[in-house]
């Protein structure tokens, strides 16, 4: 098996499944905004980015990742010059 497809099913899935399970539905991971909604954002953001299409099975944290990314100040750095991209 590839090693990128072995580290997703044997590393990152089960991870992500974990906090899946944890999050809030349709709301914040704690159900309330917190440090741990900024660190799902870059979370999902990287793991989509280095995954492609496979965190569709995560809806919960696709949700909060998309909520702070809605942030006019998260909004307004992801488009600036500042951004690490």
């Amino acid at each position: 098996m590839e090693l990128k497809k072995y580290q997703w099913k044997n590393n990152v899935v089960p991870r992500l499944v974990k906090y899946e399970e944890i999050a809030k539905q349709d709301n914040w991971f704690l159900g309330y905004f917190t440090l741990i909604d900024l660190s799902m954002y870059e979370l999902v953001r990287y793991m989509d980015l280095i995954f492609p299409g496979e965190m569709i099975k995560f809806p919960k944290l696709l949700s909060i990742m998309q909520k702070v990314a809605n942030i006019p100040q998260i909004r307004e750095y992801e488009l600036s010059p500042r951004a690490v991209r």
